[in-house]
């Protein structure tokens, strides 16, 4: 189940696995940088600017 998500018949690694392994990495670097106080300040400036 998990190897044939991993890779098809040829071997290559699939689009599903690239995207979902992007994802993971995507969400820890979000988490890292929320734990990070002045970058979650400067976030919420940010935010608070787009907002108005």
């Amino acid at each position: 189940m998990f190897k044939e998500f991993l890779t098809r018949e040829d071997g290559a690694i699939t689009v599903d696995f690239v995207v979902v392994t992007g994802l993971v990495a995507g969400l820890s670097i979000g988490v890292t940088l929320m734990l990070n106080e002045e970058v979650r300040a400067f976030a919420v400036a940010i935010a608070q600017q787009i907002t108005g």
